[in-house]
């Protein structure tokens, strides 16, 4: 008899399980044996599991669920799982049930809180890419400057985005292959990283009319070398709007042509405006 995944192995099929395990069969062997044989398919994980449990109590039978697998988990205490998920995004299955243990009294296993965690609407999320922290100030300023675009229907015709970076220049890949030789190790087995890697700048804008050329450089960035970023590699248009990332509520007006710094402001800013 075939029998599907989740089915529950039949009490004639347990028996010849054990007949065969007493014959100093491995898990894999019993397998094969009832399916030639018998014509009973079982998973090798199957076999393995009740030759587990077999051993542990000599019973065929499974066993009654107690009172404790009975304990149903109320909204009081899903409220608490996601009032300590929300304030450390990091805590573990293992330290929530320990947490509804010493509040509440629930003893709980751990599939059941990453059951409930799953419901109430938490995935586990790799921790190679990251996101940069903004403040509640900012939040609310950048919220007011979006409200204010939609309001007005800010088509962004007029506006160039402009974003730079720094890119180490080193391997940063989780995967890697390594080839044992019999001589000397030419390369170690762990993952190599420079302890200051060489570092290089990535400036570049986009806008409604396209893209700007991409400037990379390396060193520090002065008021300078920004002009010389800007006039090589912003769209030489001088009635447009020029955002910078680094002050999201200020927009200033590109002029190509302006190079005397005002008083009051720096060489770069005044070179802007």
């Amino acid at each position: 008899m075939a029998a599907s995944k989740g089915t529950r192995i039949l009490m004639e099929t347990k028996k010849r399980i054990i007949l065969l395990y007493n014959e100093k069969k491995s898990a894999g062997q019993i397998q094969k044996v009832l399916l030639q044989k018998y014509g009973e398919r079982v998973s090798r994980q199957g076999v393995y599991m009740f030759l587990k449990r077999w051993k542990e109590d000599q019973v065929l039978t499974r066993k009654k669920r107690g009172k404790s697998g009975n304990v149903k988990i109320k909204k009081v205490h899903k409220d608490l799982i996601q009032m300590w998920q929300r304030r450390n995004d990091e805590v573990t299955a293992s330290d929530l049930q320990m947490k509804l243990l010493d509040s509440t009294g629930l003893n709980v296993s751990v599939q059941s809180i990453r059951k409930v965690r799953r419901d109430l609407g938490f995935e586990a999320k790799s921790a190679g890419r990251t996101c940069q922290l903004i403040s509640r100030k900012n939040v609310r300023e950048r919220l007011t400057w979006c409200l204010n675009a939609v309001d007005k229907k800010e088509d962004f015709r007029n506006v160039i985005f402009t974003d730079e970076t720094t890119v180490e220049m080193c391997s940063t890949g989780r995967l890697f292959f390594h080839q044992k030789s019999s001589d000397i190790q030419q390369k170690t087995s762990r993952r190599s990283r420079p302890k200051h890697a060489y570092k290089v700048h990535v400036w570049g804008g986009i806008s409604y009319e396209g893209r700007t050329d991409i400037c990379i450089f390396t060193g520090t960035m002065d008021s300078v070398t920004y002009q010389h970023i800007l006039e090589k590699n912003l769209i030489p248009l001088p009635t447009r709007s020029f955002q910078m990332d680094s002050d999201f509520i200020r927009t200033m007006t590109v002029n190509m042509f302006l190079s005397q710094p005002k008083n009051g402001c720096s060489k770069g800013t005044c070179w802007i405006r």
